[in-house]
């Protein structure tokens, strides 16, 4: 047993430290992505326009650079979401977490091994992509580093009213978070088909996925790992969100738990919208 408790120690260690490492490297590529064709050795794996994967990690570092050097201000991440978004909607979200507000943050649970090998044989979904443990993501100094791409901190009251202002038009009161325009755009189809490294059919836009609700209605919106879920339903102007801090063996929309409360939901607001009793 404890030769057990120091090699999973080791390990932790080995995965916090090849983290902090790759994080580095990977922002640095990107920072000077002007003096290098192909910042990422992902990209070497096809001809442009004939594959597309779900970067799950890389797909941060691009654009928050990119935003970063288009912003007059040239603010990071972390901070325009807040200061753009989080703090004038009142939405309790941020990217990255800073030391005094760990203590908010739930610890991350990991997938047991007989849940990971039921799901094996009843899910054909199932997040099998299985890297990183939960303690790298339960260590603050990775929780402290800003990246949009998997570094948000929430809960599910304020993804869902997120959600929900890009459902209503972008518009929460007189304040306009995102235009018509600009809402349409963003979830407007780019890639549909399977993807090269999930090995599932998706269907991406801009940063967003899109799936149908338990009414088979098209929502924009994004699954995370071990069952999460948000997205705005346009159709029926709502946001809705998903998330715990234990791992299912499901990771994309398709946790059982999380359908059955969606059909539920559904059922009451038609009932509340069409006034049945």
């Amino acid at each position: 047993m404890k030769d057990d408790t120091c090699a999973k120690m080791l390990r932790i260690r080995f995965e916090r430290n090849t983290m902090k490492r790759w994080m580095r490297f990977q922002t640095t590529r990107v920072t000077n992505c002007g003096e290098h064709p192909f910042p990422s050795p992902i990209f070497h794996l096809s001809y442009p326009r004939t594959d597309f994967a779900y970067h799950a990690l890389t797909f941060g570092f691009f654009v928050d650079n990119l935003i970063m050097k288009a912003d007059p201000k040239h603010r990071k991440i972390d901070r325009i979401f807040r200061e753009e978004i989080a703090e004038p909607y009142g939405i309790d979200l941020m990217i990255s977490a800073p030391s005094g507000e760990n203590y908010r943050i739930a610890r991350m649970n990991p997938i047991t091994l007989n849940d990971f090998i039921l799901g094996s044989l009843l899910s054909m979904h199932m997040h099998k992509h299985v890297g990183l443990t939960p303690a790298v993501f339960n260590d603050p100094s990775i929780r402290d580093i800003p990246l949009s791409s998997n570094m948000g901190f929430g809960n599910a009251r304020s993804i869902a009213k997120f959600y929900g202002i890009l459902a209503n038009n972008g518009k929460l009161g007189n304040k306009t978070m995102l235009s018509r325009k600009m809402i349409k755009d963003l979830a407007t189809e780019q890639s549909s088909g399977t993807s090269k490294d999930l090995g599932i059919h998706i269907t991406m836009a801009k940063g967003v996925f899109i799936v149908n609700n338990t009414k088979d209605q098209p929502v924009f919106g994004h699954p995370g790992y071990g069952g999460q879920m948000a997205f705005a339903d346009v159709h029926n102007e709502i946001g809705m969100a998903y998330v715990t801090n234990h791992l299912s063996i499901y990771a994309f929309g398709n946790d059982p738990n999380f359908l059955d409360l969606q059909r539920v939901f559904y059922e009451c607001f038609d009932k509340f919208k069409f006034g049945k009793n």
